[in-house]
């Protein structure tokens, strides 16, 4: 069978590069065929280890609401993944997917793939960067696939604390037509594109959803230790951990709708263990015509929330545009920004994201 290994890498540190280059060296000792991706530039010993380098520019790092409710809300259908949390005799369901990186990773990975496909290869193992290549690392792919005979596909389950079923950092995947077919063949590294198709999904979201139907071979979690080792797989997180990123992680900032669409929540709310101490919120929402319709400036502490009733809002207009701004009081600079407009008609696909129930 003919395979390729697609490394998906970034190495933007000195640390990063000798990694690469010496998993490349091990790689290329074993006859294992390496499509390289990255959105980092590599030089040329590097490229010259590949036999085939994708270099993709674009990667923004998408987190916000508004890059997944400005675009196509239409088209919105129930998430993967959701987190939810209890106030008083209410639940919030908070369903706007972390798209983080996925954009251009799931660029990168459809490019790499189409390639794949032209070259005839019958198998792909796909892999993130942030481990070490083990020396019989060949003598274990060709385990994989000797165990995968009578399976289209193979991964890994994620560990218990995660929403989804798969392990991203690892996989194999059959390399045909059918395959190829159901990869859209637009250009994957837009936003506006990415969300056209896949909605409120990450890179794990949309591997489900492509292999999901298939026959696949899924082994536990702990097999990415004995394939590579304790402790040299996943040596970075790949998630910022400050800015404007944090604020927004560790606190709620939203308009929550009824299941029924019959009410809505303005819902300010800090988490108690939220990094920054109290944070100063100020929110302002727009009609249609740009008249401003409400304003609220308000500091809350850790664990602390505000919640008001916003059914009105809609009385007199067909659209609205929230607009946020969130500032660390202990440190000023770290601030967040955002602004999202909702429409009426939009509601029912609007309260899929962003619903509150009350409690029986």
């Amino acid at each position: 069978m003919k395979y390729a290994l697609i490394l998906d890498s970034y190495p933007s540190s000195k640390e990063d590069q000798d990694l690469l280059l010496k998993n490349l060296i091990s790689l290329k000792s074993q006859n294992i065929d390496v499509f390289l991706t990255s959105h980092h530039t590599c030089n040329s010993e590097i490229i010259e280890l590949c036999d085939y380098f994708l270099f993709e520019k674009s990667n923004n790092y998408y987190f916000k609401d508004s890059h997944i409710i400005n675009e196509n809300i239409e088209g919105i259908g129930d998430p993967v993944f959701q987190k939810y949390f209890n106030i008083g005799d209410l639940t919030f369901l908070d369903r706007i997917v972390l798209t983080g990186w996925s954009v251009g990773i799931v660029s990168q990975f459809f490019n790499a793939i189409n390639i794949l496909v032209s070259k005839k290869y019958n198998y792909a193992f796909y892999l993130i960067g942030d481990c070490s290549i083990p020396e019989n690392f060949n003598q274990k792919l060709e385990k994989i696939l000797e165990q995968s005979t009578e399976f289209d596909n193979y991964f890994i389950k994620n560990s218990s604390q995660f929403s989804n079923w798969i392990l991203p950092h690892f996989f194999g995947f059959s390399i045909n037509q059918k395959l190829s077919n159901k990869i859209p063949k637009d250009d994957f590294s837009d936003n506006r594109i990415f969300q056209k198709y896949y909605p409120n999904h990450s890179f794990e979201d949309i591997i489900l959803k492509l292999f999901n139907q298939d026959k696949n071979n899924i082994q536990n979690h702990e097999v990415m230790n004995e394939i590579f080792g304790p402790e040299n797989w996943n040596f970075s997180s790949g998630i910022p951990t400050n800015g404007e990123f944090t604020i927004h992680n560790y606190t709620t900032c939203s308009i929550y709708c009824s299941e029924s669409n019959d009410g809505l929540l303005l819902l300010l709310h800090v988490f108690v263990d939220c990094p920054f101490g109290a944070i100063d919120l100020t929110i302002q929402i727009s009609d249609e015509n740009n008249e401003v319709v409400y304003n609220k400036k308000i500091n809350l502490n850790n664990g602390v929330w505000y919640m008001e009733n916003l059914d009105y809002i809609f009385d007199n207009t067909h659209s609205i545009t929230f607009t946020k701004k969130l500032t660390s009081i202990e440190s000023p600079t770290l601030t967040y920004k955002d602004s999202f407009t909702i429409e009426k008609k939009n509601l029912y696909k609007y309260s899929i994201l962003k619903r509150f129930v009350k409690n029986i």
